[in-house]
């Protein structure tokens, strides 16, 4: 699942913006994809080499809150005040449509703020993702009660979070709990230029997790 909100009513993302957000939401449901039908498939062969007949692989696997469509992602903008309550109708779509489903819930922006809440304390999600997590413009502190593994993607060069502030906490939360905390460089919040690098942190971490 991914948060994307905004505070300003009726804005408009530009379509860079769009391009990220998109890229963001392909990358992380093609890592969970790939990961869980590999398994199945080993799962397949070693069936198969016991003289078994297995049932053929699903592909139907969409962990994210705009859902999969085609291969392809519908980004669904967030754009009210009260964004803990879309966040919780995401999720509340995912448990009805693909039940039995673990849920990654994958924030950017304000949408990490909302995302990472919603998700630290519903037992449904597995796994967090904080992408440009704006920690000089809102309150993280309720990660401390966070019990799941967490990965931060960050701009060195990000306008609404520190780098630094950013990476302490992630220092503080990896007391108690599995985080990664990976900085792009040379790029700021919308991580102009880079996409390839915070694709590849997403795609790298998401996998790592889903095959253990």
């Amino acid at each position: 699942m991914i948060d994307i909100d905004s505070l300003v009513a009726n804005f408009s993302y530009t379509k860079d913006q769009l391009r990220l957000l998109t890229a963001i939401g392909q990358l992380t449901g093609m890592a969970i994809e790939n990961t869980r039908l590999y398994q199945e498939n080993v799962h397949r062969e070693r069936l198969a080499a016991a003289g078994e007949t297995v049932a053929s692989l699903s592909h139907s696997i969409k962990n994210i809150l705009q859902g999969m469509r085609g291969g392809a992602d519908v980004v669904e903008l967030a754009l009210k005040k009260n964004s803990l309550d879309d966040a919780k109708a995401g999720l509340s779509y995912l448990a009805e449509h693909y039940p039995g489903q673990a849920v990654t819930v994958c924030g950017f922006s304000f949408g990490a703020r909302m995302g990472m809440e919603v998700g630290s304390n519903d037992e449904r999600v597995k796994l967090l993702i904080s992408i440009g997590t704006p920690l000089d413009k809102y309150d993280f502190s309720f990660l401390e009660q966070c019990r799941k593994p967490l990965l931060f993607v960050h701009g060195e060069n990000d306008e609404f979070g520190d780098t630094y502030e950013v990476r302490s906490l992630a220092e503080r939360l990896g007391q108690t709990i599995p985080v990664k905390f990976v900085v792009i460089p040379g790029t700021g919040h919308f991580f102009e230029g880079h996409l390839d690098e915070l694709k590849s942190a997403i795609y790298d971490w998401v996998t790592a997790q889903l095959e253990r």
